[in-house]
């Protein structure tokens, strides 16, 4: 990812197009279970031959700053019938939920990878009645929100929207992306080598990016465990630092 860059994206909820803005997108923890902060650790490098299709058994990432709005209120417009599009809500944490990657014979790859977590946003009392209208109820502030996932924030499901004691919403929110930047399901392609100088290194290029992002790897029998090498980042994802992975079946013929 080189995350900011690669992209868990901005998808910003903007008339005519928009949604969640995301942009580095990982984190501090395994995505399958718990690891604290920083707590990746390297793996046995033994490279292998990479070649087929493997799913995702578990991942561990470090910390990245929270994505937020410039604009005080997070660009919330609430009049009597709706928000209105221009919405941003933030993200501290997506884990990685789920990645296929197939390393083709041809020295292509495929991955996609998908991201899904909970998040928080807070809407002090000044910005729920900042444009002259009655404060709406945090139910209702939910209700309107959960109106734009339908088009506009279709990153985002099951909100929830809960009155503080200065009377305010705090409201929790599920996001959740899988794709190459902004396109929804659409694989990260690129191209794989071995090193050629060091047999435990799979180089990957991403599109049509020159410098090549290496990993340690090892193959042992259906697992493949990659760590970025010297603690750099995973195909372009800057805070993703571990992969164990398992090898998927061959198609059956038809």
């Amino acid at each position: 990812m080189r995350f900011a860059a690669e992209w868990l994206v901005a998808l910003r909820a903007r008339a005519a197009t928009a949604a969640v803005a995301f942009v580095a997108l990982l984190s501090a923890a395994c995505s399958s279970g718990a690891a604290g902060a920083g707590s990746c650790g390297k793996i046995a490098a033994c490279g292998g031959d990479p070649t087929g299709t493997w799913s995702l058994v578990n991942s561990c990432m470090v910390p990245y700053v929270r994505t937020a709005s410039a604009e005080w209120c997070s660009g919330l417009v609430y009049d009597p019938k709706e928000v209105r599009d221009g919405l941003f809500l933030g993200h501290e944490f997506l884990p990685l939920s789920s990645l296929t990657i197939t390393y083709g014979a041809d020295h292509n790859y495929s991955a996609l990878f998908g991201w899904r977590g909970r998040e928080t946003q807070y809407f002090p009392p000044a910005c729920l009645k900042q444009h002259g209208v009655l404060a709406p109820s945090c139910s209702d502030l939910a209700a309107a929100i959960e109106d734009k996932t339908q088009t506009v924030l279709s990153n985002v499901s099951d909100v929830v929207c809960d009155p503080t004691t200065d009377g305010g919403c705090n409201c929790a929110y599920t996001v959740s992306v899988e794709g190459a930047g902004a396109q929804p399901h659409v694989p990260e392609l690129g191209t794989w080598r071995i090193d050629r100088q060091d047999s435990t290194i799979l180089n990957h290029y991403p599109g049509t990016s020159t410098p090549a992002y290496p990993a340690d790897f090892c193959v042992n029998g259906d697992t493949l465990e990659l760590h970025g090498h010297n603690d750099t980042g995973l195909i372009t994802h800057e805070a993703l630092r571990n992969l164990t992975l398992t090898r998927q079946p061959d198609p059956a013929p038809p």
